[in-house]
């Protein structure tokens, strides 16, 4: 997740604090929904404008991904964020 914010006011810009959660659920009836059985939870709670979670597991096949931004301090002007999910076979941070 990546924020986006002006600031161009110096010395009186409030800089925002969202926390990125990633939940993986159980489906529920064949279905991805929010009462799905909570299987883990990693949280990025760093008061940075990058977050980043990994969550890594041989046993996600057919497990639903939930994506929560908590949103722990936002200044009047709002913000911006750009949040995407990456899926990969291979573990692509090994050593080659």
């Amino acid at each position: 997740m990546l924020q986006m914010e002006d600031a161009s006011e110096s010395g009186t810009h409030t800089f925002s604090d969202i926390d990125l959660s990633v939940k993986i659920r159980k489906a529920a009836g064949g279905f991805c929904t929010l009462s799905g059985a909570l299987v883990s939870t990693a949280t990025d709670s760093s008061k940075d404008a990058k977050s980043m979670v990994a969550v890594t597991s041989t046993t996600l096949a057919g497990q639903c991904v939930e994506v929560f931004l908590d949103k722990v301090a936002v200044p009047p002007a709002g913000i911006t964020t750009r949040t995407f999910c990456y899926a990969a076979a291979v573990v692509d941070d090994a050593p080659q």
